[in-house]
């Protein structure tokens, strides 16, 4: 099985660990590091995953969470969302996290807005 993780994040922590690590230990702590071939694409530099690839049986697409929400504005978010539709239509597997899941309710025509009480993490 192949899963592409699409990173979105932009960030490291202050020691130096991204999104990234944390993916790759939760997998390992759940024992499944050798259950797939993880593939990492930096989508904020427009590397994004081949869709007939991502979408073949098997596969998988994750994509992450960001320090910010869905904004048109950012030119690497419109291909993102574009990727996101084409998967959709082809049946793929997606999952999103925190600005993932924002990006696949907008794809599907659902509305996403700011939390009345602030931000909200964890």
């Amino acid at each position: 099985m192949r899963l592409h993780l699409i990173d979105v994040t932009g960030f490291a922590l202050p020691d130096g660990s991204t999104s990234v690590h944390w993916f790759r230990d939760a997998f390992a702590a759940l024992g499944l590091e050798d259950s797939f071939d993880l593939v990492v694409h930096d989508g904020i530099a427009g590397a994004l995953p081949d869709p007939g690839e991502a979408a073949r049986p098997g596969a998988g697409v994750i994509v992450s969470g960001s320090r910010g929400p869905v904004d048109p504005e950012k030119p690497w978010v419109p291909p993102l969302l574009e990727l996101i539709a084409d998967l959709h239509e082809r049946g793929a597997d997606l999952l999103g996290i925190c600005f993932g899941c924002q990006a696949l309710a907008i794809v599907l025509g659902g509305a996403v807005g700011e939390n009345p009480r602030g931000r909200e993490m964890g």
